[in-house]
C-alpha cells in the first residue's frame, strides 16, 4: 500500500472480529494480516520543529517501514491501516505472540518499553525526524524492550528528495541485523517498493548482507564483500547503505589489497553525492596516493562546491606541514557550512 492510499475496509483480527476504531493521542498505523500472529505497529515519527509538513512525511516513513518489514515472511503480507489505542485492553483480543514497533519521535524509554511489551513486542524502533533548511536530520534507535538494551542507532542528514530512499536503506538494514532474512527473496521483493531500476543494487546489497551474516563470528571475506558493495553502488550511486558499509570497512581493514579494491570500486562510480568522493579520497590517501586523493577531492568540489568537508580535507592535503594554512582552508569551509560540528572537532583535534 502506498503512502497516499487509505484502506477501504478493516481486516478481521485473529479472533475474527475487527477492533473498534479508537481515538488516541498520537495515533499510529497497525499493519496486520488475518492469518498472521505478528503485527507491526508504526507510530508516525515526530512533527519536527517549526515545520508542519514534517508530520505528513513522518506518516509516509512509518508506512514505508511497514512495507519493508513485510518482506520477511514472519511479518504481515497484506497491510491494513487501523487506528487503535495504546492501551493494553484494546490489543488483548489479537492474541499476538510477538511484534515490532516503530514509535513516535523521542518518547521516554519507559513508555516505549511499556507500550511495546503490552502487545508482545521484542524489539522497538524510536525515530527522530527534524527539518533543517533543505535537509532532514533522520535518526533511529533500536531497543530490546525485554532486556531494556540499546541494540543499535544511526543518524544521518539527508536531502529531502532522498528521504524515502534512506528509510528503505535503514529498514533493510534492520531486517538484515535483527531478523534471519533470505537475501535473494528480500532483493526480489524490495523491487516492489523501490522500483525495478534499483533491483540490481538491492540484489548485490542483500548478497553482501548475507555474506556478513553467514560469516558471523568468522573472518569475513573482505574482498568479496567489497565486490558486492561496489556492484550495488555502481547500479545505484545514491544507495546509502552500501556506501556506509564501505566507509565502515575502510576504517576497519588493515589489508592494503582491500584498500586498493575499495578505491578501484569507487573510481567507477559517478560522484552523485559528495560522500562517495570523500570515501574515495580517503581510500586513496590511506594507500599513499596523495595526488589521486587530491584529484578526487577536487572532483567533489567541482561538482558540489558547497561541500565544506571536501574543502577542508583538500586544504590539509595541500598544506600538510603548515597547520595555519590548513586552518585557513577550514575557515573557508566553515563559511560554506557553519552547522557541521564535525569540522570543528577535526580542527580542535
Amino acid at each position: 500500500m502506498s503512502s497516499d492510499e487509505q484502506p477501504s475496509s478493516v481486516e478481521p483480527t485473529l479472533s475474527g472480529e475487527p477492533p473498534p476504531p479508537l481515538e488516541l493521542e498520537g495515533d499510529f498505523g497497525w499493519y496486520m494480516d488475518a492469518d498472521a500472529d505478528i503485527v507491526v505497529a508504526c507510530f508516525p515519527f515526530g512533527a519536527g520543529v517549526g515545520e508542519p509538513q514534517i508530520a505528513q512525511v513522518g506518516r509516509q516513513l512509518a508506512e514505508t517501514f511497514a512495507q519493508i518489514f513485510r518482506l520477511h515472511s514472519a511479518f504481515i503480507t497484506v497491510p491494513q491501516l487501523l487506528l487503535v489505542s495504546e492501551s493494553v485492553e484494546s490489543l488483548e483480543h489479537t492474541r499476538i505472540r510477538s511484534a515490532f514497533a516503530v514509535f513516535h519521535s523521542l518518547p521516554q524509554t519507559r513508555i516505549v518499553r511499556q507500550t511495546a511489551r503490552s502487545f508482545g513486542a521484542r524489539l522497538a524502533v524510536t525515530g527522530r525526524l527534524l527539518g533543517e533548511g533543505n535537509d532532514f536530520l533522520f535518526g533511529v534507535n533500536v531497543l530490546d524492550v525485554e532486556r531494556n538494551l540499546l541494540l543499535g542507532c544511526t543518524q544521518v542528514q539527508i536531502p529531502r528528495d532522498l528521504l524515502l530512499d534512506a528509510v528503505v536503506d535503514i529498514g533493510t538494514h534492520l531486517l538484515r541485523r535483527f531478523v534471519a532474512v533470505d537475501a535473494d527473496a528480500m532483493a526480489r521483493q524490495v523491487s516492489e517498493i523501490v522500483g525495478t531500476r534499483k533491483l540490481v543494487a538491492y540484489t548485490n546489497w542483500a548478497l553482501a548482507c548475507e555474506l556478513q551474516r553467514r560469516t558471523l563470528g568468522e573472518q569475513v571475506d573482505e574482498r568479496r564483500l567489497v565486490e558486492r558493495l561496489g556492484f550495488a553502488l555502481g547500479a545505484d550511486p545514491l544507495f546509502l547503505a552500501p556506501l556506509q558499509a564501505l566507509v565502515q570497512l575502510l576504517e576497519q581493514t588493515e589489508d592494503d589489497r582491500v584498500l586498493a579494491q575499495i578505491a578501484r570500486s569507487l573510481a567507477k562510480i559517478p560522484i552523485s553525492r559528495p560522500a562517495t568522493g570523500l570515501v574515495r579520497a580517503e581510500a586513496l590517501r590511506r594507500q599513499g596516493e596523495v595526488e589521486l586523493a587530491r584529484e578526487a577531492l577536487q572532483d567533489v568540489i567541482d561538482q558540489h562546491p558547497h561541500t565544506a568537508q571536501a574543502h577542508y580535507l583538500l586544504g590539509c592535503l595541500e598544506e600538510p606541514i603548515r597547520p595555519g594554512a590548513a586552518l585557513r582552508h577550514f575557515t573557508e569551509a566553515h563559511l560554506l557550512d557553519p552547522k557541521r560540528s564535525l569540522y570543528k572537532e577535526k580542527v580542535n583535534h
